[in-house]
């Protein structure tokens, strides 16, 4: 709908979209391809929404770079961020881009910078009412502290994750959190609670994968169900077009028969055959095209859409048609030679009366 309305800045935050997806997949390759789409289809500079989607995309380059670990471009990008940010003043982005300030210095190895950034970001999370932003930014977090070996501070931040997990009912933060805590405790040499905190992980686990498995039989139901709805309204589509080229073809036939049959009736016309002749093939042709049109759908139902039927059923008619067009045509050409013969008579008695008048 968006290209069909050439609306630029849905054609850009879908590509967006579709990105993000492939980075969820751990599909690069077609993570870039759409953040270039995005790019592409940038509304213009003068477009109020230019600098918000200008943002997306620098974000989203900036955490593709970082994928691939390649913190340099990474770096480039959340600079650009920042910029952009600095004309917009969204709190979320700048928490964004201390998470990607945070990244990109943990992959250069300064665990310093990288220790200040996340600790800033994941501040700047926990005062925000979005839970997906805390998603984001506290695992990664989390992360960094237990390569750290900051095992207290990771211990603490995972039992954050957990409480807004519980809170949430959300199985994605309670597994994640779960595992982290297992991690910590693993680290601390408490066993008990490392083995509680596995099988909670485990049972958080199985309930995201019955969640999944639920959320993908949906999702399929509603592919098919969309598959079906498209499916119809193409083939209404094509009903439609159908039934209007059999009128454009009726319409032409019975211009041609009219011509064809003008000639063959007036009374003032003296006509050559090859005139006849032509208009009869042009006529051939059309009730050749109105017949295709009009069995096509029958065709394709007993031949089950077989080219090769469809071609040996196209050529039957065809040989049915052309004996019955010449017989049509030898008509058509002896009614013409007889009306041209009594014209002409008509013509020369009506000269030799005038000669014995004169």
């Amino acid at each position: 709908m968006a290209q069909k309305t050439n609306d630029k800045r849905r054609l850009s935050s879908l590509y967006i979209d579709i990105s993000i997806v492939y980075e969820n997949l751990g599909n690069p390759a077609e993570q870039i391809k759409y953040i270039r789409k995005a790019e592409l289809a940038l509304p213009g500079k003068n477009s109020s929404m230019y600098n918000y989607m200008v943002r997306q995309v620098q974000y989203n380059y900036s955490r593709y770079f970082l994928f691939i670990k390649r913190p340099d471009s990474a770096m480039h990008y959340t600079q650009a961020l920042n910029e952009t940010n600095l004309r917009l003043r969204s709190f979320l982005y700048e928490t964004y881009a201390q998470m990607l300030l945070a990244g990109v210095h943990e992959q250069l190895a300064d665990k310093d910078l990288a220790g200040f950034h996340f600790k800033r970001a994941n501040a700047q999370s926990d005062s925000m009412q979005y839970s997906y932003v805390k998603f984001i930014i506290k695992p990664a977090y989390i992360n960094f502290l237990l390569k750290d070996n900051k095992i207290l501070i990771a211990k603490e931040q995972a039992h954050q994750l957990l409480i807004t997990g519980k809170q949430l009912n959300n199985y994605d933060f309670k597994q994640a959190a779960a595992g982290f805590l297992r991690s910590v405790y693993d680290s601390l040499r408490q066993t008990d609670s490392a083995y509680f905190y596995a099988r909670l992980e485990f049972t958080f686990r199985d309930s995201v994968f019955s969640k999944e498995k639920t959320n993908k039989i949906q999702s399929l139901a509603f592919s098919e169900q969309f598959r079906i709805s498209e499916e119809d309204a193409k083939n209404k589509q094509e009903a439609g077009r159908r039934k209007q080229n059999i009128q454009f073809a009726l319409i032409a036939l019975g211009i041609i028969s009219f011509i064809i049959f003008f000639l063959l009736l007036s009374r003032r016309f003296i006509t050559n055959a090859k005139v006849i002749e032509f208009f009869g093939i042009i006529a051939l042709l059309i009730v050749f095209e109105f017949l295709n049109l009009l069995l096509h759908p029958f065709l394709e139902r007993i031949t089950h859409h077989s080219p090769v039927l469809m071609l040996l059923a196209l050529v039957c008619i065809a040989a049915l048609l052309v004996p019955l067009h010449h017989k049509l045509e030898k008509w058509a050409t002896h009614k013409l030679v007889e009306k041209n013969k009594q014209i002409r008579l008509a013509s020369a008695k009506k000269t030799i009366e005038e000669l014995e008048k004169n």
